[in-house]
């Protein structure tokens, strides 16, 4: 039987210019990637979102991106190849259209096989 994880890759308050969260070592055994992104009391800028995976936390690769927002709103996106995620994952939020001003949470769920 699997249970969901929950992990939190970004979560700003007033996030005014672009940001890389930190890189999230992910264990064995786990699969059914989705991500989810929030955008709220969001005033200015577009937020341009993208989650990426490594396999040694040095080098990137873009494995899911979010549509650009430039408003409140949530999405949700299943990974690709979501059963073969390399070690590392991160997500990378570029501020476009000028300075950014919104509250932002990007949130990973994932399947772990007990």
């Amino acid at each position: 039987m699997a249970s969901v994880i929950k992990k939190t890759l970004i979560s700003e308050t007033t996030l005014t210019a672009s940001k890389t969260g930190d890189a999230v070592s992910m264990e064995p055994h786990q699969k059914n990637f989705i991500a989810f992104a929030k955008i709220s009391n969001r005033t200015a800028g577009t937020y341009d979102t993208v989650i990426q995976h490594s396999p040694n936390g040095v080098d990137w690769f873009d494995n899911g991106t979010f549509a650009s927002a430039s408003g409140n709103g949530s999405e949700i996106i299943a990974l690709t190849n979501g059963n073969l995620l390399l070690p590392y994952i991160r997500a990378v939020v570029t501020v476009t259209s000028g300075p950014g001003d919104a509250d932002i949470e990007i949130i990973l769920y994932y399947d772990k096989e007990k």
